[in-house]
């Protein structure tokens, strides 16, 4: 078994960075395309105890997409996933204990970055709702480290599977 790991401070640095480019490009196009009223956003903002709910709310669904995914793909179904947080950097977790396809790791990485912030980013073009796009941008932002682990899946190569890390960002390549 091969171990691909990241730091979490690393991650956590890599995907703020990613996440302000794509932040800005989605703003900046949604701007050209739509139009941003400041009196909307500030609207938006001023329900703050809505948004931190909905926030929290949100960053367990994300898990329990992850989850889903693994439990989808698992052999065990959901025997073989753990949801919990890690105390240490108070960062939420789904694990799933069985080696999975590489195509099926990868597909439970991104789920919860498409329904809960692209999907609701597409919305917020077609149906011009600021709402949908600061919570699309907002959950967008928590898939960062997803997509950057699918990166790392990526060069997986075929025919090897991917067991998750239990102890790290991360997964052994099987």
């Amino acid at each position: 078994m091969i171990e691909k790991t990241i730091s979490v401070s690393k991650i956590n640095l890599l995907g703020f960075l990613i996440f302000l480019v794509l932040a800005s490009l989605v703003i900046f196009f949604y701007d050209l395309y739509i139009g941003i009223d400041v009196k909307d956003v500030l609207d938006e903002t001023s329900q703050i105890i809505y948004l931190i709910v909905l926030f929290f709310v949100s960053i367990f669904s994300h898990e329990l997409i992850h989850a889903a995914v693994f439990a989808l793909f698992a052999k065990n179904k959901w025997s073989s996933v753990k949801i919990g947080v890690l105390l240490k950097h108070i960062t939420p977790y789904a694990h799933c204990s069985e080696s999975l396809r590489k195509i099926e790791y990868a597909f439970s990485l991104v789920a919860p970055g498409i329904v809960l912030g692209i999907m609701p980013i597409c919305y917020a073009f077609l149906y011009s709702n600021i709402t949908s796009l600061i919570y699309g941008l907002i959950m967008l932002s928590t898939a960062m480290g997803d997509f950057i682990i699918l990166a790392m899946v990526l060069c997986v190569p075929k025919g090897k599977k991917v067991l998750d890390h239990k102890d790290k960002v991360g997964f052994w390549i099987v």
